[in-house]
């Protein structure tokens, strides 16, 4: 899971620098030239169309391999008795850096028409875009694989666990309580 996301994710930003680099070369979008004079629509959809198709499957991938690898780490760390003493620091950490990755990209999108209000530059508002999208995404995606590696530690190293799950069927209802002690 870490390398097909790890795949995934290397070849989701390469298509997003790949269609940059296409709509300032190819297209010649001259970056002096008023923001919004091509179609808007046209152009987010194809700068995104990556991160539906490969971003967001990749990072999917990366996190629930991080998760796992957490697991695997810790039941090896528990036959040798040692433990990380750090997990708790990893988490609140990757809690941080994932909660300031998700403002960034939320704030660079919530002032973008403001933005082109007083900046009506295609350089100017492509960089606020370009420029928060990267930061939040590269902090987002660093804090979530840091809080998965930390719960999957952790959740190998709990002493008790009890899970409960709804169970249905043809002519069945109920609940499933499972648990290691």
């Amino acid at each position: 899971m870490l390398i097909a996301g790890g795949v995934l994710l290397t070849v989701g930003a390469m298509y997003r620098l790949g269609v940059e680099a296409f709509w300032w070369t190819r297209t010649e979008l001259p970056p002096g030239d008023r923001f919004g004079r091509w179609s808007v629509p046209n152009v987010a959809v194809i700068t995104n169309l990556g991160n539906l198709l490969l971003v967001a499957p990749g990072a999917g991938l990366l996190l629930a391999g991080e998760h796992r690898y957490g697991r695997m780490e810790a039941t090896r760390h528990r036959q040798d008795g040692r433990r990380r003493a750090d997990i708790p620091r990893l988490r609140r950490t990757g809690f941080g850096l994932l909660g300031a990755g998700l403002a960034v990209l939320v704030l660079g999108r919530a002032v973008f028409l403001p933005w082109t209000q007083r900046c009506t530059t295609n350089a100017c508002a492509y960089t606020l875009l370009e420029t928060t999208y990267w930061a939040g995404a590269g902090m987002t995606l660093a804090g979530a694989a840091m809080a998965n590696y930390a719960r999957g530690y952790d959740s190998t190293w709990s002493k008790g666990q009890v899970r409960v799950a709804p169970l249905a069927g043809p002519g069945l209802a109920g609940l499933i309580v499972g648990g290691k002690f």
